[in-house]
């Protein structure tokens, strides 16, 4: 492992300290956010670990102890035992419309465009939360919804509990794509 970058970050409006270390292909295993002026010897950080396959494709992101909370030491990083909680790579996500028709969002093969289709359920293994808000690089919230039409809509705002930097969704091939969202609301797939 390299050794990690650090610069300030804004998370939901706080003031933060990000870390980055990465594996010997580039890949970015580790990020862990930290309030400004904890070292990385003391409590206090939140550490996700990404794993990819041997394409370099993300396929999991992990927490210390299953919990993304603010309680470990960064340099402890690659001691602790990583689980999946709700971040795992799913094959869809499923969304409810005001009018409780279930919509399965999947990935196109070839594109990353996301495709909504109305369903009673999902595949086995979708993702399928209550609220789902993502967090763009500006540390903003987003949170995603969709219409009774199948539109995907997002809304700045949400809770910081249950956002996530980036949805991992496998295509039919079993590529990943990341779900993230810009600055400006909109979601894209990488």
């Amino acid at each position: 492992m390299s050794t990690p970058d650090t610069w300030p970050f804004q998370l939901g409006g706080t003031n933060m300290t990000v870390a980055f270390d990465y594996d010997a292909s580039g890949n970015q295993i580790y990020v862990g956010w930290v309030q400004p002026g904890t070292s990385k010897s003391r409590q206090g950080w939140r550490i996700m670990k990404q794993v990819f396959n041997t394409s370099n494709q993300l396929t999991d992101v992990l927490w210390p102890s299953d919990s993304p909370s603010f309680n470990f030491i960064w340099n402890n990083r690659s001691l602790y035992a990583y689980t999946a909680t709700t971040t795992s790579v799913y094959p869809a996500l499923i969304l409810t419309s005001s009018d409780t028709t279930r919509w399965a969002i999947t990935v196109q093969v070839g594109t990353g465009n996301l495709v909504t289709t109305a369903q009673a359920s999902g595949p086995d293994g979708a993702y399928a939360p209550a609220t789902f808000v993502l967090q763009d690089t500006n540390g903003a919230f987003w949170t995603v919804t969709i219409r009774a039409s199948g539109s995907l809509v997002t809304t700045i705002g949400g809770s910081s509990a249950s956002a996530l930097n980036s949805l991992p969704l496998l295509d039919s091939n079993n590529v990943t794509w990341l779900l993230t969202v810009s600055r400006t609301g909109n979601l894209t797939t990488t």
